[in-house]
């Protein structure tokens, strides 16, 4: 059989042709491509191990959302320096946003029947309020971004911050930034460019309203003297809420300067100043107070950009008003109350050091609240320093707030008759009755106390909560014996380990039952 050689060459050539023009189109296609696609390769971060939000304990680090750097431009290698002029925070060659926080260490010490000022003719009673925070500044490093010191300080002069920390975090690949002062400060303004960002700083003008409680669960402003709510009655409120000011993410509270004061017997003039200040803790970005006359009348408007989901909650009584941030997202949370406190120490024991029940209450609490975070349960506290909370139903309104699955409020007895002794669990009806049984048999169990059991008795702490409530008594400060081992933290701590056992027993069998 004969082949023809020439259509065969052809053939080849033309498969051949087509295989060079196919190749050079993919070849032509690609750079086309690579060119159009130029920003996005400049842009293109390398990935952090921490994600957005979070820090390496997956803690919530609030991000400022306010400002923005301009987007859509290539991104080119700095390197970061930080300065601090005129109470000003400067980060030069950023091309991203830094995250921050402030957290505020407030105390309140209360003074009772003394005279406060010269020339005062009849002693008072008030809160000693110290206030102070701790600013801290967060930037993910990467390849665009580069410090080249692992640790750096700034030590200011006659200004606001006495030190500016700085800290590389290799594990995270961040730097962290920390402001020291003996002040109570805060970010007051924000200003970005292309690369750069300032942060103002001011000292927080209106002191005793923002002090600000950066407990692990109770979040509240506390307002000294004003009366936001009716005393009995949360529910009566003498302020304007969540009013329309335009800013469609903004909540928004006004109320007048001139308000009755119960401590004084009068109207008195609140003066605040006008000021905003940022946060960034999870739940407020910033707060802001603004002077506003209407009709001839001075008024303050109170606003805040929340983070999250939150009710604020009024309560008043003759010294303060606060206002409780409620979170109502809070998975199976466990309401802790410590009975009495600040201007209210319950009652006293008859030995010469004359310690009060509040502090055992609080004691005992920040104990259970301890062991309660070790086993992983979320745990709201109503208190954890040496406050008055107001009117008693606050409890349970702020426990529904929260949706809580659990309420316990610890108090101590006591009696005439020095006798008097054991543990008492109150319950309030027949959902309570089961979790007073529970937690009863654990206290007693764990402290060696005698048992008195439980009782049936409808209290104002607990009355208002739709969860399983019970009331304990952990014994009688007016017992010699059980005085003495009150005050100690040994047996705070068994009584303590036999409440969180209890609470732990019986979330156990509401689960089982569901």
């Amino acid at each position: 059989m004969d082949f023809n050689n020439d259509n065969s060459d052809k053939k080849k050539k033309i498969v051949t042709l087509v295989a060079v023009l196919l190749i050079l189109c993919i070849v032509i296609a690609v750079i086309i491509f690579l060119l159009l696609n130029n920003d996005l390769w400049n842009n293109n971060d390398t990935p952090s191990n921490t994600p957005s939000g979070t820090n390496s304990d997956n803690s919530l680090v609030p991000t400022d959302s306010s400002e923005s750097f301009p987007t859509n431009t290539a991104r080119i290698p700095k390197e970061i320096n930080i300065r601090y002029e005129n109470d000003v925070l400067i980060f030069d060659g950023l091309s991203k946003e830094c995250e921050f926080t402030t957290l505020f260490d407030s105390s309140k010490d209360y003074i009772f029947s003394e005279y406060r000022n010269p020339g005062d003719t009849k002693p008072t009673s008030w809160y000693e309020i110290d206030n102070k925070s701790v600013i801290y500044f967060t930037i993910l490093l990467d390849q665009y971004n580069t410090y080249q010191f692992d640790e750096n300080s700034i030590f200011p002069d006659n200004s606001l911050v006495q030190k500016v920390e700085i800290e590389k975090n290799v594990e995270n690949m961040s730097l962290d930034i920390k402001l020291i002062t003996d002040r109570c400060i805060a970010v007051s303004d924000i200003s970005t460019t292309q690369d750069s960002a300032s942060y103002s700083l001011s000292e927080v003008k209106n002191m005793d309203f923002y002090n600000y409680s950066n407990v692990y669960s109770r979040k509240f402003f506390f307002i000294p003297e004003y009366q936001l709510c009716k005393q009995s009655d949360s529910t009566v409120i003498y302020y304007e809420d969540n009013i329309d000011d335009g800013q469609n993410d903004v909540y928004s509270i006004r109320f007048k300067a001139n308000a009755w004061s119960s401590l004084k017997g009068r109207n008195i003039n609140y003066e605040l100043d006008e000021e905003k200040i940022y946060i960034n803790d999870g739940y407020i970005e910033y707060i802001e107070v603004i002077k506003e006359e209407i009709g001839g009348v001075l008024y303050y408007r109170m606003s805040f950009l929340f983070q999250k989901e939150l009710t604020l909650y009024p309560n008043a009584n003759s010294l303060f008003s606060t206002l409780t941030l409620c979170d109502p997202n809070i998975e199976n949370l466990i309401f802790i109350d410590a009975g009495h406190g600040g201007h209210d120490p319950g009652t006293e024991s008859r030995t010469d050091d004359k310690f009060n029940e509040a502090d055992i209450n609080l004691g005992i609490c920040i104990k259970v609240e301890q062991l309660l975070l070790e086993k992983g349960y979320n745990v709201y506290m109503t208190r954890n320093e040496d406050i008055y909370l107001g009117f008693a139903l606050e409890r349970g309104d702020i426990a529904n707030l929260h949706n809580a699955k659990l309420f316990l409020s610890v108090h101590v007895d006591s009696y005439t008759e020095e006798s008097a002794k054991g543990i008492l669990s109150i319950w309030r009806d027949d959902q309570d009755k089961p979790f007073a049984q529970v937690i009863q048999k654990n206290i007693v169990r764990t402290s060696f106390a005698s048992d008195r059991g439980l009782m049936w008795q409808s209290l104002a702490v607990h009355g208002r909560t739709e969860c399983p409530a019970v009331t304990i008594e952990s014994g009688f400060i007016t017992n010699p014996t059980e005085s003495a081992k009150l005050k100690t933290d040994e047996y705070q701590q068994r009584i303590a380990q036999g409440i969180a056992d209890g609470i732990i027993e019986y979330i156990n069998i509401i689960d089982n039952n569901e």
